[in-house]
């Protein structure tokens, strides 16, 4: 598996929420494991009536997009609106103070922190950085 962590700031409850974006095998006791574990973690809602959806699983279809989509990291604002009684979401690019305070914040974890993966290896990007020429 292999995947980032990514924080958005939802606005409804002005907090920023973690989630994780992960590439597995195509294996059903695999993605079972995963939501067991996903609504253990996942008891106590922040908002009353909403419906939590821990995990999506999609096929693998557009390689390139989604691994890019992966590795985004750009933390965005989730705005939330009722439609016909229905709730939704849509997400927006964070402006002026908010996207500087988040890049700063991601800037802190670093990049390899940001990363998670089981069962591979990445190479350390940052040791070939900080080798002295």
């Amino acid at each position: 598996m292999i995947g980032c962590f990514e924080l958005d700031y939802h606005q409804d409850i002005n907090a920023w929420l973690p989630h994780i974006h992960l590439i597995t095998p195509d294996d059903t006791k695999t993605i079972e494991c995963l939501r067991t574990v996903a609504r253990n973690i996942n008891k106590h809602s922040m908002r009353k009536g909403v419906r939590k959806r821990p995990i999506l699983v999609q096929k693998l279809n557009d390689p390139i997009k989604q691994i890019s989509y992966l590795f985004k990291f750009m933390p965005q604002m989730v705005t939330s609106y009722v439609y016909e009684g229905k709730r939704y979401t849509r997400k927006i690019s964070l402006k002026g103070e908010q996207k500087v305070i988040a890049l700063v914040k991601f800037d802190r974890f670093g990049f390899n922190n940001l990363i998670f993966k089981y069962g591979i290896r990445l190479p350390n990007f940052t040791k070939n950085l900080n080798r002295k020429s």
